[in-house]
């Protein structure tokens, strides 16, 4: 199926999951282009390719760890020089799964880089060129864990809250300005992560 509508380019981080996947392939067949984001070069390939195929979409790719500051700079630079950029998917996350004390260091340091560094930081990067044009939408993927906590998810439930009350700034702001900010918070979902 080939979609002569263009939306402009959409960028779905986490684009490799299964909420990120099935969201890339919706927005193209809603007649955007893609560029798809996740750390998995090889899953990244199949999907670009399965949704250009299935859509006649262009999808462009980039295999980054955006809990890597150095790798989220390359793609906030990117975001902010692309003029045609339409649409923010802010999917990609990370969680930690612990009683508090004997939490990993590391791993709380990636939740916070992914759920909240590089989501925030994309969503700056796109701001201004939404903004100019007068239109455009950020997606921001919170969890229902951000109003209903679950002990074990500690670091997780307080990222997601974060994700939530932003958003809720952010359209506030942004509203005026014809972009939309929304704030998705899905319940448990089958994915591997």
């Amino acid at each position: 199926m080939t979609n002569t509508k263009n939306l402009g380019i959409a960028v779905v981080t986490g684009a490799t999951g299964g909420v990120g996947a099935s969201y890339a392939q919706g927005l193209a067949e809603r007649g955007y282009d893609l560029l798809l984001v996740a750390r998995d070069a090889a899953a990244l390939r199949a999907l670009a390719e399965t949704i250009a195929t299935s859509t006649g979409r262009n999808v462009d790719m980039d295999a980054l760890d955006l809990a890597d500051s150095a790798q989220l700079a390359q793609l906030t630079k990117r975001l902010e020089q692309d003029s045609r950029v339409s649409l923010l998917a802010n999917i990609a996350g990370s969680a930690t799964f612990s009683a508090f004390p004997a939490l990993d260091t590391g791993k709380i340091d990636q939740t916070i880089a992914v759920n909240i560094a590089a989501l925030t930081q994309l969503s700056r990067a796109v701001a201004p060129g939404l903004v100019a044009r007068g239109d455009g939408v950020i997606v921001n993927f919170a969890s229902v864990l951000a109003f209903r906590p679950w002990a074990e998810f500690n670091v997780y439930n307080a990222s997601k809250a974060y994700v939530v009350a932003l958003s809720q700034s952010l359209q506030a702001q942004l509203r005026d300005k014809g972009v939309l900010v929304q704030v998705v918070a899905p319940p448990a979902t089958a994915t591997p992560f």
